[in-house]
């Protein structure tokens, strides 16, 4: 016997109803079609039906112990952000010693097959095109246009327009209706755990 661990990508789904559930995969079926979907809520037939058809990989966690596993999780992220909050720094020091990464600065499109994934803060002032992909680890700044994957864990993003592509920001993808324009700066950050959209420009 052979086993082999693997890190995979997990979209937990709480499905409320058939309409909102069949509106959300067909803005989303790109970045859906890939990865494990936990769904839980509402499951009808007909939703059960069209995964199926769509040959989703996808597990039911109401019917298992998984479900409790989640909720535990949950919680210990929680308690670990409430202690991450009570952390206070007492002297100069202390905040040097804290490891830090540079920028990453890109004055132009990022490429068809590009890559990058930054340990830091990422900024790009050009357009993100199809079949590239981007990961950061701290806040995004996109000024141009994209129409590829974006990934960002940091505190906050600065994006215009979001295109073809996707953006998951803190493991939630955004509304693309919310961003629409490349006219507005919108400033994209969590608040008691929600994600909240502001126009800055």
């Amino acid at each position: 016997m052979k086993i082999k661990y693997r890190n995979i990508r997990v979209f937990e789904l709480e499905i409320e109803d058939e309409k909102s559930f069949f509106s959300y995969f067909a803005k989303n079926e790109i970045l859906l079609k890939d990865n494990l979907l936990l769904i839980k809520g509402n499951i009808s037939k007909k939703i059960i039906d069209f995964l199926n058809m769509q040959n989703m990989c996808y597990y039911d966690i109401t019917q298992c112990n998984l479900k409790k596993l989640l909720n535990k999780s949950n919680r210990e992220e929680e308690k670990s952000k409430e202690s991450l909050n009570k952390v206070k720094f007492t002297n100069e020091k202390e905040l040097k010693d804290e490891k830090s990464f540079e920028t990453l600065v890109f004055d132009r499109p990022i490429r068809s097959g590009e890559e990058i994934i930054a340990n830091g803060d990422l900024i790009i002032f050009g357009r993100v095109n199809s079949g590239s992909k981007i990961k950061a680890y701290g806040n995004v700044e996109i000024f141009g246009e994209i129409d590829s994957l974006v990934e960002c864990e940091g505190r906050f993003m600065l994006i215009r327009k979001i295109g073809l592509g996707e953006v998951i920001f803190n493991g939630e993808i955004l509304d693309k209706e919310r961003f629409l324009d490349m006219e507005t700066v919108k400033r994209v950050f969590l608040r008691d755990g929600k994600i909240e959209i502001k126009d800055i420009l």
